[in-house]
């Protein structure tokens, strides 16, 4: 025997399979609304809080329940559903005078009555073929609950800083640019990098290692171009790297890679390739350049409320 609701709840879940790899596109928090309270009604009114949570999308993974909000903690998937239901209580109807039981009022029911024949699926913005309507991120903003809305505003502010970084690289001297990323290396935490220069090194930018006593030796180039770099650059570090008796290698650009290019580095098995936008990810995440605010905000500990 099956779950006896699992059977109206399967057309919600946005579910396709892209070269044989089942892919889930969860909903928008608004278009939640309605399969929630169908899902109760179909239950019999009312069911445990985790099993509404959870069980919500009988086929949801445990790898999709495991994606988390931008503080590492809390579950995505549970932040927007349990928002969903304090909307719904807010507007009657849900009850939420039972703890840890989620019910159906009236009210939801004869808007559920109203409203679900009619009711489309609209998913948010994901990657792949997915066919079925889809909302871009930045249009959720006025669509999902404040926690969402402030990490695709965390998102959208970290873009535009990325821009403003590649920038402001594409415009300092190249030797400036070495020095920058060696200053890189350092703040992560690879040994003493030493920028060599550019005096007949065979390509080689730098040196470090990835210890601390300098046991395991290293090699980086890191050219300051707005042009792809192709496989011959790459080839010709890896020469370098050689002759200089180095086994393995760090190509920084602020550009970005042929697929020639990256065919060479993966081939190699040495070298590790950082175009411009991920030099600018690693800029941010590791404080180089940037100065960095704390926001404190405050929100419910669910877990403390539920067992009292």
């Amino acid at each position: 025997m099956g779950i006896p609701w699992a059977k109206s709840v399967i057309i919600y879940l946005g579910c396709e399979v892209h070269g044989g790899r089942r892919q889930v596109v969860l909903p928008t928090e608004r278009n939640v609304d309605l399969p929630l309270l169908k899902v109760l009604a179909d239950a019999g009114d009312s069911l445990p809080m985790e099993t509404a949570i959870d069980k919500f999308f009988p086929k949801i993974t445990q790898e999709d329940l495991a994606g988390r909000l931008k503080d590492n903690r809390t579950s995505r998937w549970r932040n927007s559903v349990q928002w969903v239901r304090q909307r719904l209580v807010t507007r009657g109807e849900l009850d939420g005078s039972v703890r840890g039981v989620w019910k159906i009022t009236d009210k939801g029911k004869a808007r559920l009555g109203r409203e679900w024949s009619s009711w489309k699926p609209v998913y948010r913005e994901t990657p792949g073929a997915f066919t079925g309507t889809i909302i871009p991120k930045r249009e959720l903003l006025d669509e999902e609950n404040p926690q969402e809305a402030f990490d695709i505003a965390f998102d959208k502010l970290n873009e535009n800083l990325e821009t403003e970084i590649l920038n402001i690289l594409l415009n300092v001297e190249p030797p400036l640019f070495e020095s920058i990323v060696g200053q890189l290396l350092e703040k992560m935490r690879y040994g003493n990098p030493v920028v060599t220069g550019r005096s007949g090194d065979g390509g080689i930018d730098g040196t470090c290692s990835l210890d601390a006593l300098g046991l395991v030796k290293l090699h980086f180039q890191a050219k300051r171009w707005k042009n792809q770099v192709g496989a011959k650059e790459i080839r010709d570090f890896i020469g370098g790297m050689q002759t200089s008796r180095g086994e393995y290698g760090i190509f920084v650009t602020t550009s970005q890679f042929t697929k020639d290019a990256v065919e060479t580095s993966k081939k190699s098995g040495k070298v590790r390739l950082v175009d411009g936008h991920e030099m600018a990810k690693l800029m941010i995440q590791y404080g180089l350049g940037v100065d960095k605010t704390r926001v404190h905000v405050a929100r419910i500990d669910r877990d403390y409320f539920e067992e009292l």
